[in-house]
This record gives C-alpha cells, structure tokens and sequence, in this order.
C-alpha cells in the first residue's frame, strides 16, 4: 500500500540540510571520475535499477532459467 507524504514550509531548511549533504557525500564518491566517466556510472546504475525492478515485477527469466543457461 502506497502512502504519500507532503511536507510543509517548515520542513524547507531541514530539506535543503539534507540535499547539501547528499552532495557532499557524491563530490567524495566521484572524486577523480570526469564528468563523462560520472554520466557513465549514472546510466550504469539506472540501468541495473531498471533491470532489478523488472525483476521484482516478474519481467525477466526466473533465476532458474538463467542458471540453466549459464551452465
């Protein structure tokens, strides 16, 4: 069951605390990667995203029929 939340003026500093860290912590994450190179693990990890919800959906082969396949 989905529940939204929607937060109000007050919640705004707390907010902006919030996604000052979270760029904190990617500056130190991809220090020494090119803007390129950050794009390229960006689409990566999007993808693999993707993939991994398809596969909580039941979009993909079970991990059976991928192990029958590796072997």
């Amino acid at each position: 069951r989905a529940q939204q939340l929607f937060l109000t003026c007050k919640a705004q500093p707390l907010l902006d605390q919030m996604w000052e860290a979270a760029d904190e912590i990617l500056d130190h994450a991809y220090a020494g990667f090119t803007e390129e190179e950050r794009m390229q693990c960006v689409e990566m990890l999007v993808r693999i995203r993707n993939n991994l919800a398809r596969l909580a959906q039941g979009g993909t082969r079970s991990r059976q029929a991928h192990l029958q396949k590796a072997s």
